[in-house]
C-alpha cells in the first residue's frame, strides 16, 4: 500500500512541537483521567473522553471508536452520525480494502494517519474502498488515531469528514498528535486493557446491528424509524438479543459486548 502515502499522510509517533496558534486557541482541554478516579470501566471513559475532545477540537461530521482483538482487528465498535448500515457494510466487505486498517499500521511508527479521498487515488483496493464505501456515505475524508499501551495497539478512533468540511490537514493532524502524550499517561496509569475477545455471541445481521444502535444510545423508536421497522418487531430483536447475551437491560448489554473487562 506503500504507493498510496501521497493520498494518505500520518504523524509520527512521538510530538515535539505545538498546534499553530490559531487553532491552539480554539482547543478545549486535553482530555486526562485522574488516577483516583480510575474505575473497572476506566480505559473506555479515558477513549470516549479522548473522542469527545477531538470532535470539539477539530471539525467532525462523525466517529467511531473501536477496539483491536488480538489479530488486530477492529471489533466492538460504537458509532456516533453513522448508521448501522455503514459498520455491516464495513465487516463483510471494505475492511478488506481499508488503507487505514489497524493491521496494515501494526509495524509503523505513525499514530495518526490520514486518507483524503477526494485525490487521485492509483491504488484499486483504495479506489474501490472510497468510490463504493466513503462517498456514498458523503465521508471522503478519513484521520485515523492508533491507541497503544505498552508494546501493543489496543483501540483506535476513526474520525470522518464530509466533501464540503474538506480533508485533514498537517496542522490538524499535528493537533490530534499533540493529545497522544496525555491519553498514554492517563491509560499508563490504568490496568492493562485485557483483549476484547468479548462475549461470542451468534447474533443476525438485524440483531447486530440493533445492538450497535442501542450501544450509540437510539430508543426503540429511533431505531423502528432508522431501520423502517415496527416497534413490536423491535422489542421482539432486544428481547432476543438479551436472551443470547444473558443480560436484562440496555447498559448490562452494552457493558457485556462494548466495553472491556479487567
Amino acid at each position: 500500500m506503500g504507493g498510496e502515502r501521497g493520498a494518505w499522510q500520518s504523524g509520527a509517533r512521538t510530538t515535539d512541537g505545538h498546534a499553530n496558534e490559531q487553532i491552539a486557541r480554539r482547543v478545549p482541554a486535553a482530555p486526562c483521567v485522574a488516577a483516583a478516579d480510575l474505575t473497572r470501566d476506566g480505559s473506555t471513559r479515558l477513549f470516549v473522553e479522548a473522542l469527545r475532545f477531538f470532535e470539539k477540537a477539530l471539525p467532525i461530521s462523525s466517529s467511531c471508536f473501536y477496539w483491536i482483538d488480538a489479530e488486530c482487528n477492529a471489533v466492538h465498535q460504537q458509532l456516533h452520525n453513522l448508521d448501522a448500515s455503514w459498520l455491516s457494510a464495513y465487516r463483510e466487505e471494505f475492511h478488506r480494502s481499508d488503507p487505514l486498517h489497524p493491521r496494515r499500521w501494526l509495524a509503523e511508527s505513525e499514530r495518526v494517519a490520514s486518507l483524503d479521498g477526494l485525490s487521485r487515488l492509483r491504488n484499486r483496493d483504495v479506489r474501490n474502498y472510497v468510490d463504493n464505501f466513503l462517498l456514498p456515505q458523503n465521508t471522503p475524508h478519513q484521520a485515523e488515531i492508533y491507541f497503544w499501551q505498552d508494546d501493543r495497539m489496543v483501540a483506535g478512533i476513526s474520525l470522518l469528514r464530509t466533501g464540503e468540511l474538506g480533508a485533514f490537514t498537517s496542522t490538524e493532524k499535528h493537533l490530534l498528535q499533540s493529545a497522544l502524550p496525555l491519553i498514554d499517561l492517563s491509560l499508563s496509569l490504568l490496568p492493562e486493557v485485557a483483549r476484547p475477545g468479548g462475549v461470542a455471541l451468534t447474533l443476525t445481521r438485524r440483531e447486530a446491528e440493533i445492538a450497535t444502535m442501542v450501544a450509540g444510545g437510539d430508543s426503540n423508536k429511533v431505531i423502528c424509524r432508522k431501520l423502517g421497522i415496527e416497534l413490536p418487531t423491535v422489542k421482539t430483536h432486544l428481547k432476543r438479543i438479551f436472551q443470547k447475551a444473558g443480560v436484562g437491560s440496555r447498559t448490562e448489554l452494552i457493558s457485556k459486548l462494548f466495553l472491556v473487562a479487567h
